[in-house]
């Protein structure tokens, strides 16, 4: 067994909490590195402070509810975006990327397919919106940036929304398969009963037809 595969069932014996506080752990120490020793705001007004540490940090503790409920780690990151951007503070480009993933992905598989597809449009129209709009320091039309944008976030917010789906279909079919085979069992327990109780009365039928033929018999002598 590989390095990776002991890693991957340690992983999964965690409590689910313990995984997701991890994620955000890791999440935070990349976007960490990004903005002490990476980061490159693209305009003058755009800085590092530490207030993007402490918007970042709060995003990403935002993913150890992404189970329990979904729609409070989404509300608290896409703030934690809003906030920055009019704020003009640099969160990090590819961390922030990262987190949007992850969330794109906590919501696929806590959520119908409908809410999964609108989430990775949002997800793109925020990046365009927030990125691009509010800026316009591209110098290109919106429109360009908007087709730029979805060329390159859609195969991201996209796949990590079908692996999403994935995940909660196969839940969903495992949970879906455990109800029958207990109803299976149940239903077999209840067929092994009635065979027992029929068996008993056939037994109890035999003895009573043998008992009134002795007594016949002991009577006739």
């Amino acid at each position: 067994m590989g390095g990776f595969e002991r890693l991957g069932q340690g992983v999964r014996r965690l409590p689910p909490i313990a995984a997701d506080a991890a994620l955000a752990l890791a999440i935070f120490a990349v976007g960490v590195i990004e903005l002490t020793w990476f980061s490159s705001p693209e305009a003058p007004p755009i800085h590092v402070s530490g207030w993007s540490f402490a918007i970042f940090a709060l995003m990403s503790l935002a993913l150890v509810a992404r189970r329990a409920n979904v729609w409070i780690a989404a509300s608290v990151i896409t703030a934690g975006v809003v906030v920055a951007t009019f704020a003009h503070l640099d969160i990090g480009g590819k961390s922030e990327q990262i987190l949007a993933t992850v969330l794109v992905f906590s919501v696929a598989d806590r959520a119908p397919t409908p809410v999964a597809l609108i989430s990775v449009v949002a997800a793109v129209g925020l990046w365009w919106w927030l990125g691009d709009v509010l800026s316009q320091d591209s110098g290109f039309p919106l429109y360009l940036v908007l087709l730029a944008d979805a060329v390159y976030a859609l195969p991201i917010y996209g796949f990590a929304a079908f692996a999403g789906w994935t995940q909660r279909r196969r839940r969903l079919l495992t949970r879906e398969l455990e109800t029958r085979a207990v109803d299976l069992r149940t239903e077999r327990e209840r067929i092994a009963a009635q065979a027992v109780a029929g068996e008993r009365l056939r037994l109890a039928g035999e003895l009573r037809t043998l008992v009134s033929r002795g007594v016949r018999r002991m009577t006739k002598q």
